[in-house]
């Protein structure tokens, strides 16, 4: 065989593995990112439903992959079905201040504003420094009218933060 000819193959093999490792890369990364619920498109999102639907088929106990399943419905604005997978993480994990707040924001979007409310109430009785549920509430509050208590929930949301970064 022609030396050439040798290196011209082992060229397009090395060229070959190099490509193969990049999409593998890729891969790994769009993984990593729907796995973290960090999603660039709907297709990505789309993807992760499917992956962890067929993970709450395989363990229907698995309350953080109901979360994550919620958070991909959220994502594409599918809030009643984020709801309903909050919903049944809570019934598998009660007493988690950030599902109920997650929750609350899926009520807040669907416009179920004393929904919202009483979950971030009751993630506040849970923690009463979780900041999140104070500043969603305080959304809610805003929308329901009732504009003393919204303030409240936001100035305590503000100073809270103040503590925290100071």
């Amino acid at each position: 065989m022609d030396a050439t000819l040798i290196y011209f193959m082992g060229f397009i093999l090395a060229v070959m593995l190099a490509w193969l490792i990049i999409q593998s890369i890729r891969a790994f990364r769009a993984c990593r990112l729907i796995l973290n619920g960090k999603y660039r498109n709907v297709a990505e999102c789309e993807r992760a439903i499917d992956y962890f639907s067929r993970q709450m088929e395989r363990d229907p106990q698995d309350w953080e992959t109901c979360i994550r399943r919620g958070e991909a419905f959220a994502f594409l604005g599918d809030y009643q079905q984020a709801t309903r997978d909050y919903t049944r993480a809570l019934s598998l994990h009660p007493g988690d201040e950030s599902i109920l707040v997650r929750r609350g924001r899926s009520y807040y979007k669907l416009r179920k504003y004393d929904e919202a409310i009483w979950d971030c109430t009751r993630a506040l009785a849970i923690n009463p420094r979780y900041i999140p549920a104070y500043s969603l509430r305080g959304q809610a509050y805003f929308e329901s009218g009732a504009y003393d208590l919204a303030v409240r929930d936001h100035i305590r949301a503000i100073e809270m933060k103040k503590c925290v970064t100071s």
